[in-house]
C-alpha cells in the first residue's frame, strides 16, 4: 500500500512480490498515479507533492504494464479516483502539513512542483 512509487526499480519490486506469492496468489496494490490514459510515468526531479524519495509516479495504464511485466495475470484496476483532502487532512492528532499543502494554491489540479495532482488507484493482480 502506497510504496511502489518510492522504489527506484518498481518492476523489480513487483517481480520480487510476484515470486514471493504462492501459485494462485493475489496482490492488492494501492498507489498514487497521475491522471491520463498514456503508458507513462513522471520521474520527479526532487519531490512529488513535497514527498522526497518519490522515484516514479505512473498512470494507471503504466502501472498495469509494470504488473504485467513482473509476471502478474488477471490484472484488474478496480478503483481510481482523484485524491482529496477528505482522505488526508489535518486532525487533532496530525497537525503538520497535509494534502492541501502539497497542491498548487492557484491550481489544485497540480502539485506544488507543477506536476499533475495524484489519483489513487487500486489493482488486484494474480500470479496465474
Amino acid at each position: 500500500m502506497g510504496i511502489i512509487y518510492h522504489r527506484s526499480s518498481p518492476v523489480d519490486t513487483l517481480r520480487d512480490v510476484f515470486f514471493s506469492l504462492k501459485n494462485g496468489g493475489s496482490l492488492i496494490l494501492e498507489s498514487q498515479a497521475i491522471p491520463g490514459t498514456e503508458e507513462v510515468a513522471i520521474f520527479p526531479d526532487k519531490t512529488y507533492a513535497k514527498v522526497p524519495g518519490t522515484y516514479f509516479v505512473p498512470t494507471a495504464r503504466c502501472l498495469n504494464n509494470w504488473l504485467s511485466r513482473a509476471g502478474f495475470k488477471d490484472i484488474d484496476l478496480f478503483c481510481q479516483h482523484p485524491m482529496s483532502s477528505a482522505e488526508q487532512r489535518k486532525t487533532d492528532w496530525m497537525q503538520f502539513e497535509s494534502y492541501s499543502d502539497f497542491l498548487d494554491p492557484c491550481d489544485p489540479g497540480k502539485t506544488i512542483e507543477g506536476y499533475p495532482a495524484p489519483d489513487r488507484v487500486f489493482f488486484l493482480a494474480r500470479t496465474n
